[in-house]
């Protein structure tokens, strides 16, 4: 019945009338901060989307997902829902985006998804095995109408340093490491992966 406790392995729904698993993107986008709101469109994962990542990784043997610029969870919420035996971690600079993110974790009673504020690859990153890119250093090239906003460093510079950086993460990571891509990465993949499966998606397309 509505609004009484639900578990199913690391997802927990306690007294809330909404399910990450159904909610369409015009209801998850209104539980947003109004700026995040209005940016989802363009920004943010589709709800369809981040549901079929999240099977895929769990086809694929994904245990711990790291959200590479998360914004405010749209994708680790709903994969966390979707999948509730696998564990998502996003993280995000715009701390009031993680804020955001981690308020709504607890409305939805979502247990397996969690946010942090800072650098990405400051993260231990062979402490996950599987990894998302919303093409998520793409808006150090945006026009200054189309960035999200001014509170973080924007820059050409940081887009190349930012893409150095990631090759050479991923590089660094042990065998059988996974990662999923939406919009690209923006960087080409390291020669030491292989794509196994590329699929529409979106407005673009999910490749593993």
């Amino acid at each position: 019945a509505c609004g009484m406790p639900r578990s199913s392995g690391n997802l927990t729904l306690l007294q809330s009338p909404l399910d990450a698993r159904t909610l369409s993107d015009a209801a998850f986008d209104a539980l947003l901060p109004e700026l995040a709101r209005t940016q989802s469109a363009q920004y943010w994962t589709p709800l369809s989307v981040a549901r079929r990542a999240a099977d895929m990784f769990r086809a694929y043997r994904a245990s711990r997902v790291l959200d590479v610029g998360c914004g405010p969870g749209k994708f680790c919420l709903s994969a966390a829902a979707t999948q509730p035996s696998l564990d998502f971690l996003g993280v995000e600079r715009r701390p009031q985006l993680v804020e955001a993110a981690s308020q709504l974790a607890g409305q939805l009673g979502l247990e397996n998804a969690s946010f942090v504020c800072g650098d990405a690859f400051e993260r231990p990153w062979n402490s996950f095995d599987a990894f998302y890119f919303f093409n998520p250093f793409a808006e150090n090239l945006c026009p200054e109408g189309g960035k999200f906003d001014q509170s973080v460093e924007l820059s050409g510079i940081r887009f190349l340093r930012e893409l150095r950086r990631t090759s050479v993460a991923l590089r660094g990571l042990s065998p059988g490491a996974i990662f999923i891509t939406y919009h690209g990465l923006g960087t080409p993949i390291p020669s030491s992966y292989e794509l196994v499966e590329s699929e529409p998606a979106g407005t673009d397309a999910l490749r593993v």
